[in-house]
């Protein structure tokens, strides 16, 4: 079970079966009562829920408390002050978080704002745009994946990983057959990442830039507080 703005999604049957949507807290009560017909996890204090069938998205607080009931019908998880919806088969725009139309519907597809930029896709390949709906990073990449606790962005071309950061600036080239972060340094929200070249496990430091340990092993690396432990 994963917890966000500590509340935590799950969903029961009612009285006549039908599947409801709530949110318990992290001691096991239901912060926000199963009645919605479909919601999303939290995201900096936002959720989107459904009441029922048919009937437009709503995002709540952590209280349950309506926030904001969107014009727009299909939306995306709420980052930074900015909301993604579809309106229109295959198009994606955002809103501010009034209501407000920010970036008209022009993109293929389309992921939460994270920092100043956001993940979006045209012509087939994904770039970043920031919030006046310009392209910050040119859409040449096979995909554009959020790496967490931080505001890195792996990138892929050819089924190869690099690292670009939110001002679209490339740390690391599309080089790797993987990059992970799933590596602890010294500080739990300071993150090393785990690389894989050749069929071999390293370790790199994307805020130096530094390899810490060449890619050479068999088996993953974990790193911990300064000790990488493999086999």
């Amino acid at each position: 079970m994963s917890f966000f703005d500590d509340r935590s999604l799950f969903v029961k049957n009612d009285a006549n079966g039908e599947a409801k949507y709530g949110f318990i807290d992290r001691a096991g009560k239901e912060g926000i009562p199963g009645k919605y017909f479909s919601a999303s996890d939290f995201s900096e204090g936002w959720a989107s829920v459904v009441l029922t069938q048919g009937s437009k998205a709503e995002f709540i607080n952590s209280d349950g408390k309506v926030l904001l009931k969107p014009a727009y019908e299909n939306v995306r998880p709420y980052g930074s002050g900015m909301i993604p919806f579809m309106n229109e088969p295959g198009k994606i725009g955002y809103t501010n978080d009034k209501d407000e139309l920010v970036i008209d519907l022009k993109f293929e597809d389309g992921l939460s704002f994270i920092g100043e930029v956001a993940p979006v896709k045209m012509n087939g390949k994904w770039g970043l745009t920031d919030k006046s709906g310009n392209m910050k990073v040119e859409a040449k990449y096979d995909g554009i994946y959020k790496v967490p606790g931080d505001q890195l962005f792996i990138t892929a071309i050819n089924q190869k990983y690099g690292l670009i950061n939110d001002q679209g600036e490339i740390l690391f080239e599309p080089t790797y057959q993987a990059v992970v972060n799933s590596s602890v340094k010294k500080n739990p929200d300071d993150y090393v990442y785990t690389l894989l070249l050749d069929d071999k496990f390293g370790i790199l430091d994307p805020k130096t830039g530094e390899i810490i340990i060449e890619p050479k092993f068999q088996d993953k690396i974990v790193y911990r507080n300064g000790y990488a432990i493999t086999q």
